[in-house]
């Protein structure tokens, strides 16, 4: 059904009709949301789209920062959000306020006619606008959901960024990482360049085979740009925590390289290595402690058994022994394949929390009995967290939240102050 065109008179207004579409609708097409961004102002800069399973966010994050610490002015468009919507348009590193919500919000609407719109699809054409209208250098993209249907696939990619790719949304994108991998690989535009991080052989194999069907470039995980980039960035202390984001910063970094000759950039290491050194990704990771004096948390949105086992690799990897886990994950997840992982990385208690206001969780004693007679259940994270109150205050072994980038939304409504520390120095 239509969404009304009639003008929102508050930016309270404007967040009850979004949530009126249902965040998790996805429409199989592209045409709707072409026509809506082909009667709005066009951007004129460049765009880095960024598809795969895990590390998109990371990855747009760091290129983000690498673009602007290079004096671009750059648009940044992620997904989900935390505490408020804002969170997903940020022009040069700020969020937009809520009148300038408002004024796209109304724009996208007078100008959309009679097309219908996912909750999805109005963020990103309000995105482009934001972005058009600032007349910013560089937009970089985040996909949401795969790489044939999704929204950001309307716009045409420059550079197109593809993060490791693993089992997710089998129900939309399919059952094996062939089909999954051949979703996103369309993603890689004719006669454009392309970047792969580190993928399965399988996964990568499809990717090539995509970018010779169509004229694309495609730069591999193990080429020499990637390993340079690698190598050039090594011994560098980064406020992301994890083996895994050096290896995100690398990607960027080598993304940054490829396409600033048509940005009219000059690509620079020392400026480089300040930028990512100083990017914060809220969620992966991240430290944080609950009160001074309190306890140790680390927290890890990481929602699926590709990215929970990179987790457990880098916690053996800084010698990090979570004193309890706090874990939670949504219905379409492989709970089966999570388990083990999620039980071998404490000796302590595992506490799982309801996830309440999510139509796609799973029920707290559904996931406790999955994970086995140690595990508990708690009404939600923060009952979790005072149940383990002063359980660790020694950083080496602190207390990991994980599983969902959404439970650890509802941590972060609990406390706001969490995202606005760069990760904790133990």
């Amino acid at each position: 059904m239509p969404m009304p065109n009639s003008q929102l008179q508050s930016y309270e207004q404007f967040l009850d009709r979004l949530n009126q579409l249902g965040q998790f609708q996805m429409h199989p097409s592209l045409d709707r949301i072409t026509r809506v961004l082909q009667r709005l102002p066009g951007f004129s800069g460049r765009i880095v789209h960024i598809v795969g399973t895990n590390a998109k966010g990371s990855t747009a994050r760091f290129t983000d920062a690498l673009a602007r610490g290079h004096g671009l002015s750059a648009g940044l468009f992620t997904s989900p959000h935390f505490t408020s919507v804002r969170e997903r348009i940020l022009v040069d590193g700020r969020m937009l306020s809520k009148k300038a919500w408002l004024e796209l919000a109304n724009q996208v609407f007078s100008q959309r006619g009679d097309i219908p719109l996912t909750y999805f699809e109005l963020l990103f054409a309000m995105a482009m606008l934001a972005f058009a209208k600032a007349g910013l250098d560089l937009a970089v993209l985040e996909a949401g959901l795969g790489g044939t249907w999704d929204a950001t696939c309307a716009v045409p990619a420059d550079l197109t960024i593809v993060t490791p790719i693993g089992l997710d949304h089998q129900h939309v994108l399919g059952e094996t990482l062939a089909e999954i991998a051949t979703d996103k690989a369309n993603a890689i535009r004719p006669d454009c360049l392309a970047l792969s991080a580190e993928q399965s052989p399988e996964a990568l194999a499809i990717l090539r085979r995509r970018a010779r069907d169509v004229g694309a470039q495609l730069v591999g995980p193990r080429s020499f740009p990637m390993r340079q980039s690698a190598d050039e960035l090594r011994g560098l202390r980064l406020k992301a925590r994890g083996d895994f984001q050096r290896r995100n910063a690398a990607c960027a970094w080598t993304a940054f390289k490829m396409i600033a000759p048509d940005l009219g950039a000059q690509a620079n290491l020392a400026v480089a290595r300040r930028a990512v050194a100083a990017v914060n990704v809220p969620g992966r990771m991240q430290m944080v402690r609950r009160k001074p004096e309190g306890s140790w948390l680390l927290l890890d949105g990481g929602h699926n058994v590709h990215a929970m086992t990179a987790l457990a690799r880098a916690l053996a990897a800084e010698g990090l022994r979570p004193a309890a886990v706090v874990f939670a994950c949504l219905a379409d997840k492989d709970l089966a394949s999570m388990a083990p992982v999620v039980r071998s990385m404490t000796d302590g208690p595992l506490i799982v929390p309801e996830m309440h206001g999510n139509e796609r969780r799973r029920p707290a004693v559904e996931t406790a009995k999955t994970l086995g007679g140690k595990a508990r259940t708690a009404e939600n994270v923060e009952e979790a967290l005072v149940s383990l109150q002063n359980a660790s205050t020694d950083p080496d072994h602190p207390i990991l939240v994980c599983g969902s980038l959404f439970l650890l939304a509802e941590l972060f409504t609990f406390h706001p102050e969490f995202l606005d520390q760069s990760g904790s120095e133990p």
